[in-house]
């Protein structure tokens, strides 16, 4: 932060008269910096969308000063009472001005903030102070480019400022009356003095390409020189003795366990990475959500559809109200949605959870998470073994994905949000907080890591003699296949030709067998409807 008389004196300000153009030359581009003249100009200020990251509904209009010239990013106490901001601590700062003998000490408060640019929303620690400056000229980027008087409460900094002002659709372009316009992601800034070219003291450098001096384009090719060498080196600095599928496995059998009051089994989350970086996305599941009311508006029966669903999942004990004093646990919101599924006489709505939602430049929860080994048996051995017997039984577990429990410690990485009144507006005051207690579908472990184990346990509890049962089990997608032999009958104790149904219900491993009345028909009651397997 740069003070002279209590005024700022920033590099841009500076740079407004020894600035930069490219001067096209067949494939070339010129650049050249002219010098500095003593003219006063506008500084580089802007109009940017403030809010609160707990409270995306308390937002403001703030006028943004940027100022590479200063190491940190600050805001005023009083914009920061304004939104109520949250404070994460107070820490002493020293601020050195020009021609300072000495830094200035004074204390602060350390606020997170969010600001809406054109890439989306973006969170930013700040500090923050009593005033900034003094009222500072700014060109309004309007058709007559009038000049006015700002008092900016929010100054950024070399911290944030390249992040906020670069990207790929930043453009510079000259226009009327010596005035230079710079489009930036949080809006179009005004510079007074157009960028020079034809200044006779002047320094040029020479670059071949026009995307290789954008900083963004960098960016890209370091991402790709970097996936390049990562493809290089595959099998050669990968760990041979550590492997992600093992890994996964043997987290999945030390935190497994049987809930006898639930009846059901439990399973924790398979974080590869310390839980606590997971990112919170808060504001981009508030703003995938008042997306998804929007479009369900427009159609109010399936907007209660909608609601219905949840309201029935919370009878059921599969998700849950956050509790108020796990609030301000680290935790992760899921962004959701619907998806309709039509039949002949019947409309259906189901809503999916997106664990892969995730904000530019960081990481989604299904980023963090094992995806498991792929533990089931191989497609065409299946259809294979599926004609060597007489008669082939199929059983469908409903609903098979939401009946492993989730453990305690990993629910609130689940958390989603929705309407307390689903006629009702979005705001804080009808806006409710759920997290599931089962393991919901979206993210990107496989279900048979957290299900194709618990589900045989539970036939072999059922069925106490499981060795003599020689028939193969497999499981597939929430489907549980079996080829049958007579020697099933000496082990089950029961008829050939009898159906055994696996339902979900209050029984061990939280799936409910039991047999059904009838025998199978000899006969095909409907020689038209072909029987699906495996869906093919």
């Amino acid at each position: 932060m740069s003070c002279n008389d209590n005024q700022p004196i920033s590099i841009d300000e500076l740079a407004n008269s020894s600035a930069t153009v490219p001067e096209e030359k067949g494939n070339n581009s010129t650049f050249t910096t002219t010098e500095a003249t003593n003219q006063p100009a506008p500084l580089m200020c802007t109009d940017v969308k403030l809010f609160n990251p707990d409270d995306p509904s308390c937002c403001a209009t703030a006028t943004a000063f940027l100022d590479c010239g200063s190491t940190a990013t600050y805001i005023t106490e009083e914009l920061a009472a304004l939104l109520n901001f949250p404070t994460i601590k107070r820490e002493e700062l020293n601020v050195s001005t020009f021609a300072g003998s000495k830094p200035m000490l004074m204390e602060c408060s350390i606020h997170k903030i969010g600001i809406v640019t054109e890439n989306g929303t973006k969170c930013l620690i700040v500090k923050s102070t009593t005033s900034l400056a003094k009222d500072v000229m700014q060109i309004i980027p309007d058709g007559n480019l009038s000049v006015t008087l700002c008092k900016p409460s929010i100054l950024i900094g070399n911290d944030y400022f390249w992040d906020l002002v670069l990207s790929h659709n930043f453009c510079y372009k000259n226009l009327s009356e010596g005035h230079s316009l710079l489009h930036t992601t949080i809006g179009d800034i005004i510079l007074k003095k157009a960028l020079d070219t034809k200044f006779k003291h002047c320094s040029f450098v020479s670059i071949e390409n026009d995307d290789v001096a954008n900083p963004a384009n960098h960016n890209e090719l370091c991402e790709l020189v970097s996936r390049f060498w990562k493809l290089e080196s595959v099998g050669i600095l990968d760990n041979p003795d550590q492997r992600d599928d093992d890994e996964c496995l043997k987290l999945f059998n030390n935190t497994i366990y049987y809930d006898s009051d639930e009846k059901r089994y439990v399973v924790t989350l398979p974080f590869k990475v310390d839980p606590v970086k997971v990112p919170e996305n808060y504001t981009l599941a508030y703003s995938r959500l008042r997306n998804q009311l929007k479009q369900l508006q427009q159609n109010p029966s399936y907007l209660e559809r909608y609601h219905a669903v949840i309201e029935d999942q919370l009878q059921r004990g599969i998700i849950e109200r956050v509790p108020a004093e796990d609030v301000h646990k680290p935790c992760h919101y899921l962004s959701h949605h619907g998806v309709l599924k039509r039949n002949d006489k019947d409309l259906k709505i189901r809503c999916v959870y997106d664990g892969s939602a995730k904000l530019k430049g960081s990481v989604s929860l299904n980023d963090t998470l094992y995806r498991g080994p792929v533990l089931l048996p191989n497609l065409v051995g299946i259809l294979i073994l599926s004609r060597l017997c007489e008669i082939l039984i199929s059983s469908d577990i409903e609903k098979a994905f939401l009946m492993v429990g989730l453990n305690q410690s990993s629910r609130d990485y689940t958390r989603f949000l929705w309407l307390k009144n689903s006629t009702g507006s979005l705001c804080p005051q009808n806006l409710i907080t759920y997290r599931f207690t089962r393991v919901p579908f979206g993210l990107f472990i496989c279900p048979d890591v957290d299900i194709i184990n618990a589900v045989p346990t539970m036939i072999a509890q059922c069925y106490k003699d499981w060795s003599r049962c020689t028939p193969a089990t497999k499981f597939l997608s929430g489907s549980l296949w079996r080829t049958c032999e007579k020697r099933c009958q000496e082990c089950l104790g029961r008829e050939w030709g009898e159906c055994v149904e696996v339902k979900a219900g209050p029984c061990s491993g939280g799936y409910q067998c039991q047999c059904k009345g009838g025998k199978v028909k000899n006969s095909n009651p409907n020689p038209n409807i072909i029987t699906c397997l495996l869906g093919l």
